[in-house]
């Protein structure tokens, strides 16, 4: 079961109820969530509620969505993990996502923890896939999803009628896999 990820400038660490104004904070800001699912804010009861269900997830699966925690402040600054959704049901497939704070943004940091959860991924897991959606005005993202490798498979339509782009990468065998460093070419370490 995955606890944490450390990279050289972030840490992925599961939440507590000690987050949860800090997870408030995030999911209650319209310019953090305008990505996410339906793109509405959450109160502070739907927040704490998030929290519980992403810790059975993790509970239950072995991995999930984690508070994204800037090393250098403590601080928290976005969520990220790997997740079992409708675009990920088999067994060994999951969805990755990442989503930061805007004073997180341009600095790296999605291409960073991106790269972390998928070597633990490929190193940890039985994992054969790994999908992401994105939204097609979200080109920040999809330019991530490029950079490490993810190939567009086509458009989706989500839950509420939007439409989404639908990226994938798959396990491939070590010896030929492409590795996309953190920053400062530093591997990430992991906790189980």
């Amino acid at each position: 079961m995955l606890h944490y990820i450390k990279t050289q400038r972030l840490c992925l660490q599961r939440w507590n109820d000690k987050n949860l104004d800090a997870f408030h904070t995030l999911t209650s800001n319209p310019l953090v969530v305008r990505w996410v699912d339906d793109g509405r804010t959450l109160n502070r009861k739907e927040t704490a509620d998030r929290i519980n269900q992403v810790n059975v997830d993790i509970d239950r699966w072995g991995f999930g969505i984690h508070a994204v925690v800037e090393r250098n402040s403590d601080a928290i600054i976005g969520w990220a993990g790997l997740i079992h959704s409708q675009h990920a049901q088999a067994h060994d497939e999951a969805e990755i996502l990442f989503v930061f704070s805007p004073s997180s943004w341009g600095k790296g940091y999605a291409t960073e923890i991106l790269n972390a959860m998928v070597e633990w991924a490929w190193t940890h897991s039985s994992l054969q896939r790994i999908v992401a959606t994105v939204y097609p005005q979200n080109l920040a993202s999809q330019q991530v999803m490029h950079k490490h490798g993810f190939q567009r498979r086509g458009n989706l339509i989500d839950a509420t009628g939007l439409q989404e782009i639908h990226f994938d990468l798959h396990r491939q065998p070590r010896h030929s896999r492409k590795t996309h460093h953190t920053t400062a070419n530093t591997p990430a370490t992991f906790t189980s």
